[in-house]
């Protein structure tokens, strides 16, 4: 009978030790982690320090003094970013927009970029560079920007105009650049004084920036704003 007991005792022991061994070696499947957006989005402080710093890199290229932040064009650049309205707003000020970019200084690098198709042997605004003599319009003192998530599914709320997908970026800048007139390309756009004028892909970007004060001086202007697409 001790034996008997004996047996019964070991098979508990080795049925235990099966047992415990099979908790450990349980594979739990998870789901894979989505990508988290930059940090140059989700937060304002990492959003306005890659603002500057990107931006017044390009000027500082460009024989152009550092841009200050602006809070009030901040808040006119987050309210209408928060409308996902893939076009130029009607203020009185310089306006830049991109979307789809997957962090600031990649949107923000396409604007500067533009430099390599910049003609400054013959200055002027063209559709293509916009956003560069704006970026680097040596007048321009402030800037102020906002950004929204747009997301990516299509809207159900019945609004067609709200049609602007992904991180949807807006800056306005004070004053405004891209003014026509006599010599203000030539003094307000330098060529590179340093770095390089290498550029990138650019998603989405959309065309005629900062033309407000253009207003004043031609008259084929609709809304404050060059009307290209």
């Amino acid at each position: 009978m001790a034996i008997y007991h004996l047996i019964l005792s070991l098979v508990a022991l080795h049925v235990l030790s099966i047992s415990a061994q099979s908790t450990i070696t349980i594979i739990v499947s998870v789901p894979a982690p989505t990508p988290s957006a930059s940090s140059s989005y989700t937060s304002q402080d990492d959003f306005e320090h890659t603002m500057l710093n990107v931006t017044n890199r390009f000027r500082a290229e460009h024989n152009a003094n550092a841009l200050i932040w602006n809070n009030s064009l901040a808040d006119t650049s987050s309210k209408w970013a928060k409308e996902c309205r893939w076009k130029h707003s009607k203020g009185p000020y310089g306006e830049n927009l991109a979307m789809g970019f997957q962090n600031l200084t990649a949107a923000v690098e396409a604007w500067g970029n533009e430099r390599e198709q910049y003609n400054y042997d013959n200055p002027g605004f063209s559709e293509e560079t916009g956003h560069f003599t704006q970026l680097v319009w040596k007048s321009t003192s402030t800037v102020g920007c906002g950004r929204f998530d747009c997301g990516t599914a299509p809207r159900d709320d019945g609004d067609e105009d709200r049609d602007a997908r992904g991180w949807y970026v807006v800056c306005h800048y004070w004053p405004p650049g891209n003014v026509m007139g006599d010599h203000l390309f030539q003094d307000n756009v330098q060529r590179p004084i340093s770095g390089d004028a290498a550029g990138g892909g650019v998603p989405r970007l959309r065309r005629g920036c900062g033309m407000w004060a253009v207003v004043a001086m031609l008259g084929a202007v609709s809304g404050g704003m060059l009307g290209w697409a």
